[in-house]
Parts: C-alpha cells; structure tokens; sequence
C-alpha cells in the first residue's frame, strides 16, 4: 500500500473540502534561564505544547459556496470538532481562525484556510491544603488529652 493509497478525504466536522496543502507545529514548552557570568543556559520542560494545524483548502462545484459557508459556521460553532486531514490524520480541534475566499472569476471554486488547535482535556482537579482540617483534628485531639488528664 502507497501513501497514495492511504490519504484521507479532508473534512471538518463532517463538511468536506479539498487540500492543497497542510503543516502542522508542536513540541516542547521549555524554559531557558541564561545567568550573568555563564555561557552555558540553564534549561527547564514543561511538557508537550498544543498541536496546532494550518491548512489551505477548496471547494469546487456547483454547491462549492455551500460548503464554504458550512465550513465558516461550524468553525464558529462552540467546541471542538473532527478535522480530518489527508496526510496528518484525525485531530479533535478548536477552529481559532478561517478565512474563505471567492471571486468573480473562478466560479464555482472557492478556497479556504483554516487554523486550529487540538483540543485538551479539562484542567484536573489540584491539591491544596487545609489548614482548618488540620487545625480541627489538633482542637479535638487537645480536648481529648485534657479529658483524660481530667480523669486522673
């Protein structure tokens, strides 16, 4: 099997469109610290940066304005949504930006460049502590002790 036999048909949130190119960026979120009187930098990570894709497509037909407008209200539906790219596969994304363009000219063709972003998980819950429950637990283990003390 070729990678011709393994492109996909391009679509956004089950709208189609045609690619004439895509890239897409990632990689490292890090930190780098350069200190007076050191040439060597300091470097800290802090995990995968979002993937974000950029594509310029097309629609081309006798609906190709259809699809265009299909393609800008649903990138400004709330959420994220499947895009689905030829070469780089399927990624859940949030559209951050589309521009789609027409003319006189080329009728019944229409292009469109889209951004997005892949969407992440919600934040998780973090730990905090608290003071009060600690200070609950010394109160009630003092009274305790005072009780037994009392006893004697």
């Amino acid at each position: 099997m070729s990678w011709r036999d393994r492109l996909l048909p391009a679509s956004f949130r089950g709208v189609p469109f045609h690619v004439d190119d895509d890239e897409s960026e990632g990689g490292k979120r890090v930190a780098v610290h350069e200190y007076p009187g050191r040439d060597m930098p300091s470097t800290e990570e802090f995990g995968r940066r979002a993937r974000r894709f950029y594509v310029r497509g097309y629609t081309i037909g006798a609906d190709y304005d259809v699809q265009l407008a299909a393609l800008r209200l649903i990138c400004e539906a709330p959420g994220g949504g499947l895009l689905v790219l030829p070469q780089q596969g399927a990624w859940m994304v949030h559209c951050v930006n589309i521009v789609t363009r027409t003319t006189r000219v080329d009728g019944g063709y229409g292009t469109i460049d889209f951004e997005g972003v892949e969407v992440g998980g919600a934040p998780g819950p973090t730990a905090r502590a608290n003071p009060a429950a600690g200070l609950t637990s010394a109160v009630t283990d003092a009274r305790e002790s005072v009780i037994l003390l009392g006893d004697r």
